[in-house]
């Protein structure tokens, strides 16, 4: 009876820990204003994503004022060269802070109004085109998506187990498998299996992160966005991987505590 019981929460303690690992990721990156805040601004600083933001950008201004297509690349380029000032960071971590109520709200995108940035912007355009900087509006700059539900539901199923759940997967996991340990007649045993499942957990979260990459990296659309994925993505995503490397690591470590306890009784 003990057996059946330490195998049944064995198997529900690591059906819970990539959910925990999830979890624990979210809260600490995605639902703190200022980590997330600060996380953005880190995205901001691949040169691939203020090029995508400046095209976005540039192409919102042009839908919005017709009149200012065939300045399109003088637009481009006036706004890539004020992505990366002082004024712009402080409009883009409010726009962001904004971005990141659609987040809790649960929004279908996500997204960043930068209204504050066109007196910036006709700045920098009348020092090329003093007309082309008088065509530009002083408010009304379109919505610029960022990310959409549809391509990255992971993000919003994330947000809403950890907005539900809160720290319970984590600690549930944790008291499952340490009931585990404590039903099992052989613990050493226990250890070592447990060990090597939270191992093979953590390899598999990583392939799913790989694989996940890639189907979104190829409906990216253009070459500009693709690097502006690949590098806004490293960037989110580095702490996941290194949080998800960890957990491989104490999963080793606890097999590891189960081979050293096995071979003590065998000595002894």
């Amino acid at each position: 009876m003990r057996r059946v019981i330490a195998g049944l929460l064995l198997s529900l303690g690591l059906t819970l820990v990539p959910f925990a690992n999830l979890g624990v990721w979210t809260r600490r990156e995605l639902l703190d204003t200022s980590r997330f805040t600060a996380l953005s601004s880190e995205v901001l600083q691949q040169s691939e994503v203020r090029d995508s933001l400046a095209s976005q950008i540039a192409d919102a201004l042009v839908l919005q004022t017709p009149a200012l297509a065939p300045a399109l690349p003088v637009l481009e380029r006036s706004v890539r060269s004020i992505l990366g000032t002082q004024q712009f960071r402080r409009i883009f971590e409010t726009a962001v802070g904004q971005m990141h109520d659609q987040l809790v709200r649960g929004d279908d995108q996500l997204g960043l109004q930068l209204d504050a940035m066109l007196p910036l912007v006709r700045q920098a355009v009348a020092g090329v085109s003093a007309p082309t900087a008088a065509l530009i509006p002083t408010t009304g700059l379109s919505f610029v998506t960022v990310v959409k539900k549809q391509d990255a539901p992971a993000l919003w199923d994330g947000v809403d187990v950890v907005r539900k759940a809160s720290w319970i997967l984590p600690l549930a996991a944790l008291l499952l498998l340490a009931g585990a340990v404590v039903a099992s007649r052989r613990r050493w045993v226990m250890l070592l299996v447990m060990g090597v499942g939270v191992v093979l957990i953590a390899g598999a979260l990583l392939l799913v992160l790989r694989v996940g990459h890639d189907a979104l990296a190829s409906a990216s659309g253009s070459d500009v966005s693709q690097s502006a994925f690949d590098a806004g993505w490293h960037t989110v995503t580095d702490s996941l991987v290194a949080q998800t490397v960890l957990l491989g690591v104490i999963g080793a470590g606890v097999a590891g505590t189960g081979v050293v306890w096995m071979l003590l009784r065998r000595a002894r």
